[in-house]
Formats: C-alpha cells, structure tokens, sequence
C-alpha cells in the first residue's frame, strides 16, 4: 500500500512540476515580451552528436547561456520538423519545451534535459497505467539535426543551437 502512494506522489510531483514549468494558459495568448536591449543572448547546446536509442538515457543533455536579464525565466524549446509524429502534440504545434532554466546574477544559466523529456519527445514511448515507460512502444526521433531555441520570458530575448541525433551502430 505505501508503495502505491508513493508511485502516486511521484506522479502528482511530475504533473505539478510540468504546470509550473511550462505554464497554463486561458485560451488567450499575450503578447510577446518587447527585447529591453540589444546585447543579442546566447545558447550553446551538446557538443557531440546523441545516440537516437534507448543509450540517450544514460548521457546528460546539456544547454547554457550568457547575455540574458538577471533572474529571468529562460524556457528551451525544441522545433519541430514539418510531419514529424510526436506523442501529446497538437497538430501544428512548432516546438515542444524541453527544458528551463533561471539566469543567475550575471546573466548565465544551465539546464538539462530531464529523463522524463527524453522519454516523452526524443524516444517517444509511452506510458504504461503504473506510471513506468513502455519501452516497447519506443520510437525514437529520427536521425538529423534539430533546433533548440531559447526564449527569455521577461526580455523576450532568443536564442537557438542545434543538436545532432545520430543512430547507434
């Protein structure tokens, strides 16, 4: 019984976590931030191409930048390729958020791409009742070179890097 709680928690911890990260809406966009200078921000992602396969699981995924408002809310996104097939996204949707990140006193920040991100967008598997992935549904993007852009939400500011999916040999 404690078991199943806590599987419950973990669950509830992961949904609550997703709101805060990516936001809820009314239905009603806002207009985008106007840029408060033109000092341009910057975005440098994974130096080396990443294994298309379930190995993506065991290497970090990393992304920092420079030249962004102190304390801002950095939000990275991934673009999506025209008639790419990605589980939960709406047809037409150009991008999926992959990550976020808060710029520190000097304007920088790190972030990495969580396991749970992985799974849902780069491996596209699905999710078994017991909140476990069903790795036998895996289907895992196809090789290429995708881009990731970075938005900071009080600047406006943006920036974008690439990274490689490459498969395993």
């Amino acid at each position: 019984m404690k078991k199943k709680w806590s599987i419950i928690a973990v669950a509830l911890a992961l949904v609550l976590a997703m709101a805060a990260t990516f936001g809820c809406t009314s239905g009603e966009e806002a207009p985008p931030p106007e840029p408060e200078d033109v000092v341009p921000a910057t975005l440098v992602g994974p130096a080396e191409e990443l294994l298309a396969s379930p190995g993506l699981l065991l290497f970090p995924i990393d992304f920092a930048g420079s030249d962004w408002k102190p304390g801002e809310l950095i939000i990275l996104d991934m673009l999506l390729p025209e008639g790419l097939d990605m589980p939960t996204v709406e047809p037409g949707q150009d991008s999926i958020g992959i990550a976020s990140a808060t710029a520190d006193a000097n304007g920088n920040f790190e972030a990495s791409v969580e396991p749970s991100t992985k799974l849902n967008f780069f491996l596209r598997c699905d999710w078994q009742p017991n909140m476990l992935p069903d790795i036998t549904t895996m289907n895992p993007l196809p090789p290429g070179t995708y881009t990731v852009r970075a938005t900071g939400l009080s600047s406006g500011k943006i920036a974008t890097t690439t990274m490689v999916f490459v498969l395993s040999e």
